[in-house]
């Protein structure tokens, strides 16, 4: 009994006081907290290692007075994935445990800011007085311009614009075509979702039209978003749009991926337009459990059939094939290899262009012998080809992300598509950054190996116009 009320404590204390100073998420099973401490004569040091499933690990260093057991001085560090600072804070106390100035500068509490590059781009000294008020707040930032990271040339400057109900510019998911002339007004057609805050809910399939790959709007008459799930939508949601143009009934057809965790299912719906303003009603395309299938990022090609591939969470493409768009053969495993045998894939798009298959995949690396969700963070852009549709060639890296905090592809690129025109190539990217704000934007030039960001809003529509 003695034993059990021990334990007891022991949870409550772990809840109540080590969880608030480490960042504990009970939800999370990637998340860790290592504490190690060491003592010397007069004091103690103690760290605690924290890892979750976006920040890489932060870190806490607090030196304790050894008589007093008052803290001497305390540091929290962040890290990114790549192990590069994000953060830094310091703070100085004495032996009762008030805040001390470090004797340099009179500052009880310092904090460093980083660029992407892991170099610092701010430091910010806080100095108050005896009652514990701010009095003094000095920030330092011209000399450490020097630091800035270059903007490579492929990024967009910032993301495109879309209208939606959700008063939100952060959007993922794109798949775009291009029809070659207009079609109901417009050449370009263009699915994606809202993502507004990473929220669930707001990752509903919605469609746009463009005469530029620049200015995309909803067509007079269309309304968006076109499917919004019914009941407690934090465990029903939408994602993964997926548009195609069906030649022989002159159509838009419209995928996407709906999940829903009450009942365990994905299911993947379909509706069809004939002019992008008026939908059909929703369709079952193909249903699995999650529990043996995630069916992540679904890609059709409609050539003789209806061809379909996907990524499940452990990394891999599968591929399915159907007559009528209702009855799938059975999955198989594509051939996709990397450069890196620890990359595996996430999310992709699949087009045909001259009797060859060409797919888009974001892909992450893996840290252990099998994929974990702290694993997806720092994902690039790649891309393979291929005859079959099952073997494809290795993936050629086409785009990192741009590791600059702040910017929408900061951390992560994620699902892609493209379209060509007369010889150039059109990539409509999608990317996340470390406070999981997310955007889309456009990037274009002669081969998907060779692009320029959105910086030129003539340049880019002058290249794309209908005529």
């Amino acid at each position: 009994m003695k034993k059990i009320k021990n334990l007891v404590v022991l949870i409550v204390f772990f809840a109540i006081f080590v969880c608030p100073t480490i960042g504990c998420q009970k939800n999370d099973v990637n998340a860790k907290a290592i504490i190690t401490c060491k003592q010397k004569k007069q004091t103690k040091t103690c760290y605690s290692k924290y890892e979750d499933r976006y920040v890489n690990y932060k870190k806490e260093k607090t030196i304790f007075y050894k008589k007093s057991k008052k803290k001497k001085f305390f540091e929290l560090t962040r890290y990114d994935k790549g192990g590069k600072y994000a953060l830094k804070e310091q703070y100085y106390f004495n032996k009762k445990g008030q805040l001390l100035s470090n004797g340099k500068d009179k500052a009880k509490k310092v904090v460093y800011d980083y660029y992407g590059n892991g170099k610092v781009s701010k430091v910010t000294r806080y100095t108050y007085n005896k009652k514990g008020k701010l009095v003094n707040k000095k920030v330092e930032t011209k000399k450490y311009l020097k630091n800035k990271p270059v903007l490579g040339i492929q990024y967009a400057s910032k993301p495109l614009s879309f209208k939606s109900i959700y008063n939100t510019n952060h959007f993922t998911h794109p798949s775009v075509i291009n029809l070659n002339s207009k079609w109901n007004g417009y050449q370009y057609w263009l699915a994606i979702t809202p993502y507004k805050n990473s929220q669930g809910r707001t990752e509903n399939p919605h469609v746009y039209a463009s005469n530029n790959m620049v200015d995309w709007i909803v067509p007079n008459g269309a309304k968006n978003p076109l499917d919004v799930p019914l009941g407690n939508r934090d465990k029903r949601y939408n994602s993964d749009t997926h548009l195609i143009y069906n030649e022989d009934k002159d159509q838009l057809e419209l995928f996407w991926r709906y999940v829903d965790h009450t009942t365990k299912k994905i299911i993947t719906y379909k509706k069809t337009s004939k002019d992008g303003r008026k939908w059909s009603q929703k369709k079952v395309v193909y249903v699995t459990n999650t529990k043996v299938n995630s069916f992540l990022s679904p890609s059709v090609v409609l050539d003789d059939n209806y061809k379909l591939w996907y990524a499940k969470k452990d990394g891999y493409v599968y591929y399915i094939n159907s007559n009528n768009g209702v009855d799938w053969s059975k999955e198989v495993r594509v051939k996709l290899p990397f450069a890196n045998d620890k990359l595996r894939t996430w999310h992709l798009d699949v087009k045909k262009y001259d009797d060859k298959y060409e797919m888009l995949i974001t892909a992450f690396k893996m840290r252990g012998h099998y994929p974990i969700i702290g694993d997806r963070v720092g994902m690039d852009l790649y891309y393979s080809e291929s005859e079959d549709g099952i073997n494809w060639t290795k993936a050629k890296l086409v785009m990192k992300h741009s590791n600059l905090r702040g910017r929408f592809d900061g951390m992560n690129l994620y699902r892609s598509s493209y379209i060509k025109k007369n010889g150039k190539y059109a990539l409509i990217y999608s990317g996340f950054d470390y406070n999981r704000t997310n955007g889309v934007s456009l990037a274009y030039g002669d081969s998907l190996f060779n692009l320029k960001g959105l910086r030129n809003r003539n340049d880019a529509i002058a290249t794309f116009q209908s005529k």
